[in-house]
């Protein structure tokens, strides 16, 4: 991922406010930074978005840790599915998230 963002125009705005998103794609380094920022990310998708979750590989157990599986758990429970996981790097992982049709 990181090598197909290489020689991207430099004037993207990474962080703009833009909603109604078919995709976003959002690192989290640890559960604290996902709960902070979490409702404000899910607000800008549109009901068909995937939302790629990218998390942090084999970090020790801690009660801030923040894996693919507390992912899981956490959006299951908002009624989000994952379809897809992909390793990006030896330090992130990713998983694809929707919202689970009527």
């Amino acid at each position: 991922l990181f090598d197909l963002l290489h020689g991207m125009p430099e004037n993207i705005n990474w962080d703009d406010e833009s909603t109604d998103l078919d995709f976003l794609g959002s690192f989290h380094p640890d559960k604290n930074h996902f709960e902070i920022n979490r409702e404000k990310l899910e607000s800008r998708l549109n009901p068909n978005a995937a939302w790629w979750i990218f998390t942090k590989k084999g970090e020790p157990k801690s009660a801030n840790r923040f894996s693919a599986n507390e992912a899981r758990g956490i959006l299951r429970s908002l009624g989000y599915v994952d379809s897809k996981v992909s390793a990006i790097n030896d330090e992130w992982t990713a998983t694809k998230f929707k919202l689970r049709k009527p």
